[in-house]
């Protein structure tokens, strides 16, 4: 069943108005690819390598958005320039353009709500604007995304569903001789037919003992008996899929078996973890405290994050500590990627990631890509 996004967008704006009555707001200032997004429902140009300053939007309390730039032409107002200037280096054009389009909606004084904006242009905005009140909402934003809708979690299903497929695939691919990149080229094939927009990040793939220093893929070839991560992520209708998997290429070394199972019980506890009321700093104790407990190193980054229109939303998976004010209560409708790895030398390095969905009576695992059963 299609979704009908014009709905999808309806719906995320209602969200966003609510950030402006609660934060006191008179209008949201958007410049971040994902916001822009998340209120005009357009899909955007994007590039590793640019600078994402293309794209901006405005949100007049009570009012629809008004996309403030576009690309290749397309209708709205803004920056037409190809390829995009890094924003900072044309702050005052920018300034311009935002301080015309907020006088024309009478927001010249007030108080505007801003994502991700560059100082160099919130500073030129000031000057052309000395009255308004230019304050930070990225936190409120994405705390109204975090919970999804009925709409965005089908969209995100189909988001998994691709991965599932890039994965299907890598671990076919996986046979001695054949290089990582080759193992990657052959998952993000596969999730383009499958109806991916295209790659949300780099090749994260590694295997044997390098797999313990980094997370690049390479033209290293597979070995016998080597171990084989991949963290895939597909995008469908601008929502993200994240899925990763440790694959075997033939019979596993010495050690193999005892360290894919610690990291297997270890995710299971923090899947387990994932149900309303709890903490997200919870799912990390869980996740952390199994894998000590079997005597295995732990990681040096988080256990995951949330997953939506960004690969890391709200909320952040880590320690109490760590997480301070940020470590949210799960609420039904939030999406998690949970994300542990763990490692052992002459062995090598493990992870497992699957996208879990917040129920009302616990959780969902939505990507469906089977573990390796023969180390099981």
């Amino acid at each position: 069943m299609r979704v009908d996004m014009r709905r999808v967008v309806e719906s995320r704006i209602r969200k966003a108005q609510k950030v402006l009555e609660e934060s006191n707001l008179d209008g949201l200032l958007v410049t971040a690819t994902d916001n822009v997004r998340f209120l005009t429902g357009e899909r955007l140009y994007f590039s590793w390598d640019w600078y994402a300053d293309g794209f901006a939007a405005l949100l007049p309390k009570g009012k629809d958005p008004i996309p403030l730039s576009t690309s290749y032409g397309r209708s709205g107002i803004g920056w037409k320039s190809y390829p995009f200037v890094p924003s900072p280096l044309v702050a005052d054009r920018w300034a311009q353009i935002f301080a015309g389009i907020l006088r024309n909606e009478g927001l010249a004084v007030g108080r505007i709500g801003l994502d991700y904006m560059p100082f160099a242009t919130c500073d030129a905005l000031r000057k052309e604007l000395p009255s308004i009140q230019l304050v930070p909402a990225l936190e409120q934003i994405l705390k109204s995304r975090a919970v999804k809708s009925t709409d965005e979690i089908d969209l995100m299903k189909q988001a998994a569903k691709i991965v599932d497929i890039g994965q299907a695939a890598a671990r076919r691919a996986s046979k001695p001789g054949i290089s990582e990149k080759e193992v990657f080229g052959n998952a993000i094939q596969a999730m383009i037919a499958a109806g991916s927009e295209g790659p949300p990040f780099f090749e994260l793939c590694s295997s044997g003992d390098r797999g313990l220093d980094d997370q690049l893929a390479t033209n290293r070839r597979l070995k016998k008996g080597d171990l084989i991560w991949l963290d895939l992520g597909g995008v469908y209708e601008g929502y993200i899929g994240d899925e990763a998997r440790t694959w075997l290429v033939g019979k596993p070394r010495p050690g193999a078996r005892e360290l894919y199972q610690a990291l297997y019980e270890a995710h299971i506890a923090g899947i387990k973890t994932v149900k309303p009321g709890n903490r997200a700093s919870d799912v990390d104790y869980a996740i952390r405290q199994c894998l000590r407990e079997s005597g295995y190193q732990d990681y040096p980054h988080s256990s995951g994050h949330g997953v939506g229109l960004k690969t890391v939303e709200l909320p952040w998976v880590a320690s109490k500590e760590e997480l301070g004010d940020k470590d949210l209560l799960l609420q039904p409708g939030m999406i998690l990627a949970l994300e542990p790895k763990t490692y052992k030398k002459n062995v090598g390095s493990v992870g497992l990631e699957d996208m879990i969905l917040v129920t009302d009576s616990g959780r969902q695992v939505l990507t469906k890509t089977g573990y390796l059963d023969e180390l099981l």
